[in-house]
């Protein structure tokens, strides 16, 4: 018995549903952390990959209202563990193009890539290149073979699916079970437990993207390029492996746990009247179900969705948590692309920056906001008043970002003009008239060095028609007419001239994101507990799905897809991959990208401000009318006394 008090207690369910949450949100940080690799690997627009990254997010709502709804009225930690099941499948089913796949190939211009006449495919040729077509009926096979990456999309949908039990029925068990302030602590374990997920997350993501993608398949030893090269492909898909093996483990002892559980001693606790009323509508539910009474069951639902929509504070919340995720999924999915393109950072070292220095400050704020509601007691105007001051902090540090960032680099005829152009015009694209008759690839992107520390797309596109070997392996590109008028300084070299202007504002950007993350920390624990507050017992499971389900299709849904496309819109090069027809931006213009990253991210969490603003309104109107009512019945207490002695008096005036 003394084992059971102690292991089926609502204090280590909640370390099962937080160590649960946290590979949840583990293998989302580390999809995101990998994105643009699998955005590389497959040749995917921003856009597409943002569909991948939210793949868990569609696979949760399809299920999420009804699970919310249903799962409430059984045994909530069996479904939670049957969800798990179904996010280990998804986990494996999103590795498994990695195995059934082809291995990755590049472009690697430091070998002489010749064509059918014997010509080098990456140089001009006066005479044109003979490079024959691709006939997309030959390569069915490796078409299929490159469209594998929809097994991701499935996988990660699936693991959705699996995942929408966990937050509402862990949270409103943990709840139901648990004394008032108890609570709070009990979910700030559950959040801090869970927060560390991003953390590993990206920490591993930078670590396995440093890992050639085919080790095991190929000799490493072979592969000549580098993590900080545009071609490099780290093992994106050994974050996934880890993930199915760890939800096995957190899931395995919530299958044990049974329908209800030993309550925390709570006996100040006052029971509330309305709450017996609507056991007894559960109990009554219940028997009409057992009756078959199905439409009944289903239209319980609209009615509990009426009884929500006029609840005042819980709209407001719920709206405030629809833009905080809106931001939390545009930055998440994004951070690592944005650092990658606007400042020079491999994705390895990006999503390890972002792991190791910018997520433990998260966790750090969570454990302090749940501290504060805690320590000090804080009813619903006390938690407001740390939101509202936590999202002001945020807000500021978001205009931060629009005045941070480096200029692209220069690449010829994209950012900056030829040096050989006659009119001294930039003219957006890399075909010049010294390129002019090459016929140029333009679906091809090894760059190179040139004078002046100017880059350009190819050597075609540098004008060159020759090349000096050392050892077996070309090291210069020589004869490049559209470099220099020079013959001297028609010279350039492998690569990029750099990655970035202004590499070293990476870290202030770390920093700034840092203290966004803790004073987010901050906020995060009032608002779930004051989104369960604003509940009835009775609506709670219901309500924290509802609640999840509106913040994901309103917010965490579109947020990557319309961020993505605002991305694209900055790209400045597209390359298409063959027979497939997908595009891959190889070049962006990184003021636009700052600005529409920066500017939507501002406008969103300035309205977050303004509802939670109108919330601090309501919530002190609501505690004054509450007071009054308080005081009113005590004065009624008081002359309830006063007019039962006057009755005794005049009953005895009477009998005398």
């Amino acid at each position: 018995m003394g084992f059971n008090s102690c292991f089926f207690s609502p204090r280590t369910f909640a370390i099962w549903v937080g160590l649960i949450v946290f590979t949840q949100i583990y293998c989302g940080a580390y999809t995101k952390s990998v994105l643009t690799t699998i955005e590389r690997r497959y040749q995917l627009s921003s856009t597409i990959s943002a569909v991948i990254a939210t793949g868990a997010q569609i696979g949760n709502l399809t299920v999420m209202l009804f699970v919310s709804y249903f799962g409430q009225r059984y045994n909530r930690p069996k479904i939670i563990a049957l969800g798990c099941l179904m996010m280990i499948f998804g986990y494996l089913l999103a590795a498994l193009p990695q195995f059934i796949g082809d291995r990755y190939q590049f472009d690697d211009i430091s070998v002489n890539i010749t064509t059918e006449d014997g010509n080098n495919a990456v140089v001009c040729s006066a005479s044109g290149r003979n490079v024959t077509e691709v006939d997309c009926e030959v390569v069915t096979e490796d078409k299929a073979s490159t469209n594998t990456f929809i097994l991701i999309v499935v996988g990660i949908l699936i693991t959705g699916i699996g995942g929408s039990a966990i937050q509402p029925l862990g949270y409103s068990y943990v709840d139901d079970h648990a004394t008032q302030h108890n609570s709070a602590m009990y979910v700030g374990i559950i959040n801090s437990i869970a927060l560390i997920g991003p953390m590993l997350g990206y920490v591993l993501g930078g670590v396995f993207l440093k890992v050639w993608v085919d080790v095991g398949w190929v000799d490493t030893d072979t592969i000549t390029i580098e993590p900080r090269h545009t071609a490099w492909v780290g093992a994106w898909w050994l974050g996934f492996v880890i993930a199915a093996l760890l939800m096995t483990c957190c899931s395995f002892p919530v299958w044990f746990y049974p329908k209800e559980i030993e309550k925390d001693d709570d006996k100040n606790k006052e029971v509330q009247p309305p709450v017996l009323e609507e056991k007894k509508n559960e109990l009554n539910f219940k028997s009409a179900y057992k009756q078959n009474a199905v439409m009944k069951e289903l239209s319980g639902i609209w009615v509990a969705v009426k009884k929500l929509a006029y609840n005042m504070g819980f709209v407001l919340i719920v709206s405030s948590m629809v833009c905080e995720w809106f931001q939390i999924s545009s930055v998440s999915t994004f951070i690592v692309k944005y650092l990658e393109v606007g400042f020079g950072k491999s994705a390895a070292a990006s999503s390890f920056l972002i792991g190791a220095i910018n997520l433990p400050f998260l966790v750090l704020g969570t454990v302090i906001g749940s501290f504060i509601v805690k320590r000090w007691k804080l009813g619903k105007v006390g938690m407001v008043r740390v939101i509202l001051m936590a999202y002001i902090c945020s807000l500021a540090a978001y205009f931060g970002f629009l005045f941070i960032g480096c200029k692209s680099i220069d690449m010829a005829g994209l950012t900056v003009p030829y040096l050989t152009s006659d009119t001294g015009k930039l003219e957006n694209t890399p075909v010049s008239k010294c390129n002019a008759a090459c016929d140029c690839d333009e679906n091809v992107y090894t760059p190179v060095c040139g004078p002046l520390q100017i880059s350009y797309v190819s050597p075609c596109f540098a004008g060159c028609s020759d090349s000096i070997e050392e050892g077996g392996s070309i090291t210069n590109y020589t004869s490049c007419t559209c470099v220099s008028n020079s013959p001297e300084e028609q010279v350039v070299s492998i690569g990029r001239c750099y990655t970035s202007k202004c590499e070293g504002l990476a870290e202030v950007v770390i920093a700034m994101k840092t203290f966004m993350n803790f004073v987010a920390g901050v906020s995060t624990t009032p608002l779930f507990v004051l989104l369960m507050r604003s509940l009835t017992p009775a609506d709670k499971a219901f309500g924290i799905g509802i609640a999840f389900f509106v913040a994901r299709l309103l917010g965490w849904i579109p947020a990557p897809i319309l961020v993505g496309y605002a991305i694209d819109e900055a790209c400045l090069f597209w390359t298409k991959a063959d027979c497939s027809g997908r595009s891959y931006c190889r070049l962006f213009d990184n003021d636009v990208y700052r600005r529409s990253y920066s500017g939507i991210l501002i406008a969103v969490k300035f309205v977050s401000t303004c509802i939670m603003l109108y919330l601090y309104r309501v919530v002190c109107r609501s505690a004054k009318e509450e007071k009054v009512k308080e005081q009113e019945k005590a004065q009624i207490a008081e002359s309830q006394p006063l007019a039962s002695n006057g009755h005794e008096a005049k009953d005895k005036d009477t009998v005398v």
